[in-house]
């Protein structure tokens, strides 16, 4: 006994994850360029409940606070420069 089945639908949406796919990451590649080619200090944060953590920071950051993408990733201003001056961010 023999089956066959027609997978003709699932090659098609194959194929569109994988331009899909590659589309995402060109956007990503040329963000990363911007993000990290621009002289301008940059940082991305997550906020929960009105305070922030560091998620990442690009190289004009770090050069002009000091702090390397390690050093600050993940914490908050508090738990980075202390209590008096975390406050203040």
């Amino acid at each position: 006994m023999t089956i066959f089945q027609d997978i003709t639908p699932e090659t098609a949406r194959i194929r569109i994850f994988e331009e899909q796919t590659g589309k995402i990451k060109e956007l990503t590649d040329e963000l990363e360029m911007i993000f990290n080619g621009t002289q301008d200090a940059l940082l991305l944060v997550e906020v929960d409940e009105g305070r922030f953590r560091y998620l990442r920071t690009n190289e004009a950051h770090q050069k002009l606070t000091g702090f390397s993408l390690n050093a600050i990733q993940g914490k908050t201003p508090v738990e980075l420069m202390g209590e008096e001056l975390g406050k203040t961010i």
